[in-house]
């Protein structure tokens, strides 16, 4: 769409946040209504959203000519603007830290924040103390999604500035951001801490491979130790004092 500067991009950045927090909203009842963990519904959900935007992105908005499921480039105007020398490092890094932010106060300062641990860490406990458990974790999933629909637009709209099938599932952003929240025990603070952790191992076990011959599977290895050893240190906490 021919969309005037600054448009251009607060524009898909908005409309991707709506349609990532959509899509996880509708996860809401399986987990509220049948009692289908979190996980297990936003991944029964992901599973169709991920196809449709894969026939999307090979039929009716695919670049002709090419055969390579992938979008036409966007037009400039829709391009983050680029911070310092590197064309890789866009305004997209502070909007996530300052977002970041927000969560934490919100999550730490906040009546609702608050309503979403206690629901979190003990449902029936939190419905007792008058909180209308449903509404918040359709709020926590819908904000979830909105996160990451975020996310994938500002990546979308940095280099290569395209949709690229698969771009946004293959690096396996998914399954380290779960070991990531496992990692941070509960605790929204170290999250961003046990993120850097593990991006550090991934981009660091892919220059090991190039430059050192070191399988980068070693670092998926380490990665699986780390979430071993937490899971088995959080279960040996909650039997003690039983």
């Amino acid at each position: 769409m021919p969309l005037p500067p600054g448009a251009a991009v607060v524009l898909p950045l908005f409309l991707g946040a709506v349609a990532g927090g959509l899509v996880a909203v509708v996860a809401a009842p399986l987990s509220t209504r049948l009692g289908l963990p979190a996980i297990v519904s936003t991944l029964l959900i992901s599973a169709p959203a991920v196809s449709l935007a894969s026939y999307l992105v090979r039929f009716p908005l695919a670049e002709p000519n090419t055969g390579i499921a992938q979008t036409p480039p966007l037009p400039e105007a829709a391009h983050l603007p680029a911070l310092g020398g590197s064309g890789y490092l866009t305004i997209g890094l502070p909007l996530i830290a300052v977002l970041t932010t927000l969560w934490l106060y919100a999550d730490g300062r906040t009546v609702l924040g608050y309503e979403i641990r206690a629901t979190g860490q003990n449902r029936e406990f939190a419905r007792y103390g008058g909180v209308r458990v449903d509404r918040v974790a359709a709020l926590a999933l819908a904000g979830g999604g909105a996160f990451a629909g975020l996310s994938g637009a500002l990546i979308v709209l940095g280099p290569p500035h395209r949709f690229v099938d698969g771009a946004l599932t293959a690096p396996g952003y998914t399954f380290t951001a779960v070991a990531a929240v496992l990692l941070a025990g509960a605790r929204p603070i170290v999250v961003p801490l046990t993120v850097a952790l593990l991006t550090f191992l991934q981009v660091g076990g892919q220059g090991m491979e190039r430059e050192a011959g070191v399988p980068s599977q070693l670092t998926q290895i380490v990665q699986g130790l780390i979430i071993v050893i937490v899971a088995v240190l959080a279960t040996l906490r909650t039997r003690r004092p039983r």
